[in-house]
């Protein structure tokens, strides 16, 4: 059974998951955009990092699933209850038929892109790195199971230093996946993860789990 921790801004916070071995943060600190990274030593490590979210998870597996889903279909903009109110019935299936129209645009975006290929998400860092050196988000749909994996950087001549990472910043604006307003799903899941009424992990079921002040 997973864990969730909220820490720093009290309106806005950070959110860490733990699985009871290893864990992984979303949240802002001090970067611009949004980052995910897991808490490990980049300078020591170099395997990928991979936490896997099953139905027993419950909420939390709910709202990976549901990021997974939006994203795979191109659900950027669904359609919402104050779209169709005091329309006609022919208004509302224009406004449908729109809507599924939208959603296959930015679906191909997706693919075109290289954000989502044979049903799986490659979200690349848009740090200082290249793309083609730059560290990964990775996240599939297994059976059942909602894989998130984290992909080290690669070591690259095109800067003068090289910096060890996993973190992941998810830009808001501009950078490669600016046109598929993608990053919206991001935001929606650490609002919904914040909104989580989530008691503090008891200790004495969870030995391995150790928390932080």
């Amino acid at each position: 059974m997973k864990t969730i921790k909220k820490y720093g801004d009290e309106r806005y916070p950070s959110i860490e998951i733990h699985d009871g071995v290893k864990s992984f943060k979303i949240g802002r600190a001090e970067f611009p955009d949004p980052v995910w990274f897991p808490e490990v030593n980049a300078y020591k490590n170099n395997h990928d990092i991979v936490f896997t979210f099953t139905q027993a998870d419950k909420e939390l597996y709910e709202l990976f699933l549901k990021l997974y889903k939006d994203i795979i279909s191109g659900n950027v903009f669904p359609l919402q209850y104050n779209d169709i109110i005091d329309k006609t019935h022919d208004e509302i299936i224009r406004l449908k038929r729109k809507k599924d129209k939208e959603r296959f645009e930015y679906k191909k975006r997706a693919e075109n892109i290289g954000l989502v290929k044979d049903g799986v998400i490659q979200w690349h860092s848009e740090d200082y790195d290249p793309y083609e050196y730059s560290s990964i988000l990775k996240i599939e749909k297994v059976d059942n199971q909602i894989i998130v994996t984290f992909i080290k950087n690669k070591e690259h001549q095109e800067h003068s230093y090289y910096m060890p990472t996993y973190l992941v910043r998810i830009t808001e604006s501009g950078g490669i996946y600016a046109s598929t307003h993608y990053f919206v799903h991001f935001v929606r899941l650490h609002r919904a993860l914040q909104a989580l009424d989530w008691p503090e992990p008891d200790l004495a079921d969870n030995p391995n789990l150790t928390l932080r002040k």
